[in-house]
């Protein structure tokens, strides 16, 4: 018999995890230009254009890597879409030569899977949920440039780590519509090398993925804001005292403003929800007493955050 079958969670757990790592790659090609050309984004008008296209050109063969990383974190993710109806499905195709006499179980690990141009029709074919021809063509375009990534070493494709990036959030819509972006980023991000070094005192990796925030706000359009936090972006933001907390340390300088990740519940105005650990909490809608902050949502959980103000962060004086 066949043993060692992949499950749908393996496969998704190795794509996202793929997916993460190019999405930290690509933030850091910005982010370390930003912090010398201070002031450069998406959107901005920038006297940096020059260096910009510069650096780009230094950064074309990392970013040909990352490339062939997101490829294969999508051939993965839709091998996981196939394996939730059945993971022999991933055989189909196989030129299977048996033994009529075994002599031991035969490993799954050990046969050919379903070629990566055929991933797309067996989903459609086999899953319920189907993949939508923007998708198909993205996916198409993405293997088209990693096999010749692959085979040639070099592509003559000029990438742009801007383009990357939304092509990242429409890949995570399509792909894992039920999950949570932020959660996933922070999970992820928790397995990775740097979480060796998180003692809550001098680096933690809520206060790493908080500075990525300051970078992640600036880029997402609208759409991509409500695919990643769920809501709308006009909708004004709150602070969650466990995440704020938990990435705060003795070091950390992070943009507060962009550290703010709850949301007040449509239902119900004396709860806000975190679309980043997915926690709720109890407040109660009266002013706070700092000067200068016109927040009306105060903690009201019965814990440690009692009479703290999800706008500012301070505590009101009674």
């Amino acid at each position: 018999m066949i043993v060692s079958a992949p499950t749908a969670d393996e496969l998704n757990d190795v794509s996202l995890r793929l997916y993460f790592s190019a999405w930290s790659s690509l933030i850091e090609i910005w982010s370390d230009f930003e912090l010398t050309f201070e002031g450069f984004g998406p959107g901005k008008s920038s006297a940096w254009k020059d260096e910009w296209q510069d650096y780009l050109v230094a950064s074309q063969s990392e970013m040909q890597s990352i490339f062939s990383i997101v490829q294969h974190s999508n051939e993965l993710a839709l091998k996981a879409m196939i394996c939730e109806v059945c993971p022999y499905l991933l055989l189909i195709g196989n030129d299977l030569k048996l033994n009529v006499n075994p002599s031991a179980d035969l490993r799954f690990t050990d046969f050919r899977t379903i070629d990566a141009v055929d991933l797309p029709a067996a989903v459609n074919n086999f899953c319920p949920r189907k993949l939508t021809q923007q998708f198909v063509q993205t996916y198409d375009d993405i293997r088209g440039f990693r096999n010749k990534f692959v085979h040639l070493g070099h592509s003559d494709r000029r990438f742009d780590p801007f383009e990357l990036l939304h092509s990242l959030i429409a890949i995570y819509s399509e792909l894992w519509p039920q999950r949570n972006w932020l959660r996933d980023r922070v999970d992820f991000a928790s397995e990775e090398r740097k979480a060796y070094f998180s003692d809550g005192k001098h680096f933690s990796v809520h206060a790493d993925i908080m500075y990525e925030q300051e970078y992640n706000i600036e880029l997402f359009t609208k759409s991509e804001f409500k695919t990643v936090f769920g809501e709308e972006k006009s909708r004004r933001r709150y602070f969650c005292f466990d995440c704020l907390d938990e990435a705060t340390t003795g070091w950390s300088d992070f943009d507060r403003e962009t550290a703010k990740t709850a949301f007040i519940s449509r239902s119900d105005n004396q709860q806000i929800r975190c679309a980043m650990c997915e926690t709720s909490f109890i407040v109660e809608r009266v002013p706070c007493s700092q000067d200068g902050c016109k927040g009306n949502v105060i903690g009201a959980n019965s814990d440690d955050h009692d009479g703290r103000c999800h706008t500012c962060g301070e505590h009101t004086t009674p």
